[in-house]
């Protein structure tokens, strides 16, 4: 029996033509604050551990890139990232905009180990330092068709970004950080047959992830839970569990932030 997994780890191509959805119209509001310091040289790294996998994740600024006519902070890890933020950021760009902290690049989502696809981004705000709670962030959406075991899959996503609620302070790793502010991202998930229309995978969420972000620091925290369930009969026919619910939890041991 294949194991399914869920996980975001970030790609060099752009390979979908799908951007976020945000009010790009709208002024940006500055803001001095800085919630994820962008300089070369800064580093965070986690302990990742969870019924998934369990690592220690290196992630740091390497460079500037040139993405679009706009420059990037490059992000990137020293192995194979483990936990899903890390991976969310590797080799991809980031770039702060009045309150909001940018993404371009693309996301591979591995929904089991021979079945991949990939979501393009394209300034994605990850965060918005003026947000109010449970106000969308970004919208990404695309269907795209993959092949598995000779059989042709639809994939319609929907990749989201909320603000959540603030939290005024909050110990992680002994070390006690104030003025934490919140973000949900979100994946929903449709596979069906394109040969005709049956759902293997009804849509639904399956994927949820918290991070925690820190002022001056960087995220302190992502919890991140990964579930689906599909028909009895496809399980069994493409060797997989009906079920699976995993979690993950990314926790700051050491960073240096300026």
């Amino acid at each position: 029996m294949k194991k399914i997994a869920l996980l975001l780890f970030a790609g060099a191509a752009l390979s979908l033509s799908c951007s976020s959805d945000d009010d790009a119209s709208a002024p940006p509001v500055d803001s001095d604050t800085v919630y994820l310091p962008v300089d070369a040289g800064n580093y965070w790294v986690y302990n990742v551990s969870g019924s998934l996998q369990n690592g220690r994740d290196s992630l740091y600024v390497a460079n500037d890139t040139v993405i679009a006519a706009k420059t990037y902070k490059k992000f990137k890890t020293k192995t194979g990232p483990s936990g899903f933020y890390s991976g969310a950021l590797n080799n991809n760009g980031v770039r702060k905009e009045g309150d909001k902290l940018l993404v371009t690049g693309s996301a591979d989502v591995n929904f089991s180990e021979d079945f991949p696809f990939t979501i393009a981004i394209t300034d994605l705000v990850l965060f918005k330092e003026s947000a109010a709670v449970n106000e969308e962030l970004s919208r990404v959406t695309g269907s795209i068709t993959e092949t598995y075991n000779n059989i042709d899959f639809k994939l319609d996503h929907i990749l989201t970004t909320t603000a959540k609620e603030d939290v005024a302070s909050l110990t992680v790793s002994g070390e006690q950080f104030t003025n934490v502010k919140t973000v949900e991202t979100r994946i929903n998930l449709k596979i069906s047959l394109v040969a005709f229309p049956l759902e293997v995978l009804p849509a639904q969420d399956v994927l949820v992830s918290k991070q925690f972000y820190a002022k001056d620091t960087g995220v302190i925290k992502t919890e991140t839970n990964f579930t689906y369930t599909i028909p009895a009969t496809f399980a069994t026919q493409f060797s997989i569990p009906a079920t699976a619910n995993e979690t993950q939890q990314e926790l700051l041991v050491d960073y240096s932030a300026e």
